[in-house]
């Protein structure tokens, strides 16, 4: 049995880059419409980031008919605002979701930290108005997908012992995989790859004992170091220029196997910081100009028009040595210089810090 995996959509109406856009929801799409039409029976207007994240969603639902996989698994945060959801946000991730269920693709789901109103792991969630269109797991639950494909699904928790002990509970089940919104540490983060120092270690959550351990939280697309069946699954695209650089998609597992995970990307629009003149087609970038003054109006004038575009202006500082102390000097020379400079406020500095200074050294 193949199964879809995804997390981190994080819907929400964002500033940044965004653009009011008016569509209409027909047969399962989102389409750009003239806003001079006064035909049409349903048109609405939405944020254009919103609409890339629910294209994306899109995009993953038209790849499960195609390959004929009937089962998506959400590793929280659907949502991205904590406590207060828009009327819109909700109505769009609402309307793409029941099209899955139309194709009849069964859809298992379970609150992220941003999903819930607090960190506690039984506090109210976002998610819980979409269980008319897909399977709303709130509280930890085995889900049987076919005869031989059970998976264990734990939402999000701050609460070591309680995620911990729920796993030693239904291990007993022999579940095939485990769903949940954790951290882990070792897990990277960020376009540096930051490794994340977090609540539990990879070999806590047994990875050994299931065939595959799927998470949500980082937004990178990972395979954790030192395992061969533990994803991130990462986010479906770019949210921010933190994410610059890293490709994005969803993950494909095989149940009737082990080890066996594939990453399938998928065409969304990415953050690019630009430092110099380019002939690049920058139409599907999110554009962030990082530059000098002297270099911004070059660089504008290659980059045309009809691209999302924001200025930041390169500062310049002056160093200002407030000191005559060169950091490359012996220790005894910096104490000396220091001592002459501050000769005048504090008789005998020169011979106390070389004393102390000695004693450091030496022990004498």
């Amino acid at each position: 049995m193949k199964i879809v995996f995804t997390a981190d959509i994080h819907a929400h109406n964002f500033k940044d880059y965004s653009e009011n856009k008016i569509v209409e929801w027909k047969n399962g799409y989102f389409e750009e419409i003239d806003p001079s039409n006064n035909h049409l029976a349903y048109p609405m207007v939405i944020n254009s980031r919103l609409l890339d994240i629910a294209n994306s969603l899109i995009q993953i639902r038209d790849y499960c008919e195609e390959q004929g996989i009937t089962v998506l698994g959400i590793a929280g945060d659907i949502f991205h605002k904590r406590a207060v959801l828009d009327t819109t946000v909700f109505n769009t991730i609402y309307r793409v979701l029941e099209s899955f269920q139309r194709k009849k693709i069964l859809i298992v789901a379970i609150p992220g930290n941003h999903d819930r109103v607090s960190n506690a792991h039984y506090s109210d969630n976002s998610i819980h108005g979409l269980k008319h269109v897909i399977n709303v797991v709130e509280n930890p639950e085995m889900i049987f997908l076919d005869d031989n494909v059970s998976m264990l699904c734990i939402p999000y928790t701050k609460d070591k012992d309680f995620l911990l002990s729920t796993i030693e509970e239904y291990l007993p089940d022999k579940p095939t995989i485990l769903m949940a919104h954790v951290g882990v540490t070792g897990g990277f983060v960020g376009k540096n790859n930051y490794t994340m120092m977090d609540m539990v270690q990879a070999e806590e959550l047994r990875y050994d004992l299931f065939k595959y351990v799927i998470l949500g939280h980082y937004h990178k697309p990972q395979l954790i170091t030192g395992t061969n069946n533990m994803i991130y699954t990462g986010a479906p695209l770019q949210h921010n220029f933190n994410d610059e650089g890293e490709t994005r998609g969803f993950w494909v597992v095989d149940t009737d196997k082990r080890f066996n995970m594939k990453f399938v990307p998928i065409k969304t629009k990415k953050f690019l910081t630009i430092t110099k003149e380019t002939s690049e087609d920058l139409t599907d970038f999110y554009v962030k100009v990082f530059a000098s003054p002297e270099k911004v109006n070059k660089i504008l004038k290659s980059i045309g028009e009809d691209v999302h575009l924001k200025l930041e202006i390169q500062k310049t500082f002056q160093e200002v040595q407030r000191s005559g102390i060169n950091i490359m000097l012996p220790d005894e020379e910096i104490i000396s210089v220091f001592a002459e400079e501050k000769e005048k406020q504090l008789e005998g500095v020169t011979e106390v810090g070389l004393k102390i200074l000695e004693e450091a050294k030496y022990g004498y």
